[in-house]
This record gives structure tokens, C-alpha cells and sequence, in this order.
């Protein structure tokens, strides 16, 4: 995991040297300033960042003799939902933020009855700053790669036990290569590595378009 967030730090940093290149260049047609996204993404990456708190780890916390042995009947992780807004400084610099969830669900029931005990639920809130540089600039498409880092915050929750976390931690998200198709309003693709996951996709929209 270490060795790809270094060559997404390294492929990240040769494509901002060639959208400052690419950035002096005159366009024919107007770009839009604001933008927002409407995106999913995988949660195998987003769960790992997560914390252990005793409401996650409940199958591992019976010490007692007498303590009912459980095991996890069924586990659910949502996708990583996302909202973005960026705002355009120059026609291959955007800043801006995004606001992300994930949540996990888990159901435990008795070994010997296979009767339900409770229900656990973890959600993960995620603010992170954001930066992309758009090194294709089409009328139609564009392609670009980003970097987010934030801040996270887990709410987890074990029912019917009485235990209730808050635990904030560091997270990140890398865009190696993402692609946008349309004009005003457009589908979006991602591949990277961070809290969205390796990929995610959705839909956004722009508004105030003027020429660079």
C-alpha cells in the first residue's frame, strides 16, 4: 500500500509540471468556473482507514467465562458517497473540497441458538481540502489527477450493549487519472487510492462559464 501512495505522489507531481506547461496556452471556447460532483466509490480502501473502537471489535472483547459466544452473522459496507465542489483558478488549477461518508453494519448472533444479540453500526464522516490540475482541457473532456487530505470522524454504535465512540483520524485521497465527459452537465470516472476507494464514478455539474 506504501509503494502506491509514493507512485501516486510521484505520478502526481509530473502532472502538475505539465499542466503549468500545458496551462499558457489560449482556448476558442469558454470554460466553466464552478463545479460539483455527485460521486460513489468502492469502500475497501475507506474501511481500512476506519479505527478499531470496542463497538468495532465487539467479537473480540467477550473475556468473560460466562459471556455468550457470538459470531458475525452478516456484515454491510455502503459505498463511499461524495460530494465535491471545485472552483477553477486558471484552466489547469482547481482548489476546492469534498464531504464523504461510509458506513459498516454488522449483525451478531449466538453460536449455540443462532439467536440475534444486536447490531453494531460504524459511519464515517470525511472533510478533506482538495487541489486538481487538469492536464486535458477539451471541450468535451477533460482529464486530470488531485490530491485531498482531511480530517475523519467515526460514530460507532453497539446495540443492545451501552458503548458509543467518536474517533477523528487522518485521511487522503489520491486521483492518479480521472476523466469528465459532457459540457455543462457530465459524467466522471476515478482511479486512485485514498478514502473513495480505487475507483469511483457519478455525475456533476458547472455554472459560470467564462474564457481563460
Amino acid at each position: 500500500m506504501r509503494k502506491l501512495v509514493y507512485l501516486g505522489i510521484l505520478l502526481f507531481l509530473s502532472v502538475s509540471l505539465f499542466s503549468q506547461e500545458q496551462g499558457n496556452s489560449k482556448s476558442d471556447f469558454p470554460f466553466y468556473r464552478h463545479e460539483f460532483q455527485f460521486g460513489l466509490g468502492d469502500p475497501s480502501f475507506s474501511s481500512q482507514f476506519v479505527p478499531d473502537p470496542c463497538c468495532y471489535g465487539f467479537y473480540n472483547n467477550n473475556t468473560s467465562w460466562f459471556a455468550n459466544d457470538e459470531y458475525v452473522r452478516w456484515d454491510v459496507l455502503t459505498p463511499v458517497v461524495t460530494v465535491q465542489y471545485k472552483y477553477r483558478l486558471k484552466k489547469w488549477l482547481w482548489l476546492g473540497g469534498m464531504l464523504s461518508y461510509h458506513g459498516s453494519y454488522f449483525q451478531r448472533n449466538d453460536v449455540l441458538t443462532d439467536e440475534r444479540i444486536g447490531v453494531s453500526r460504524i459511519h464515517s464522516i470525511a472533510i478533506m481540502p482538495a487541489v486538481r490540475f487538469s492536464w486535458l482541457n477539451k471541450k468535451i473532456v477533460t482529464l486530470y489527477s488531485g490530491v485531498a487530505l482531511g480530517a475523519a470522524f467515526s460514530f460507532a454504535v453497539n446495540e443492545p450493549r451501552d458503548c458509543f465512540n467518536i474517533d477523528p483520524y487522518f485521511v487522503l485521497q489520491l486521483t492518479y487519472v480521472g476523466v469528465e465527459v459532457g459540457k455543462k452537465w457530465f459524467g466522471f470516472a476515478e482511479i486512485g487510492t485514498g478514502y473513495k476507494g480505487f475507483a469511483s464514478a457519478g455525475f456533476g455539474f458547472r455554472f459560470n462559464a467564462k474564457n481563460n
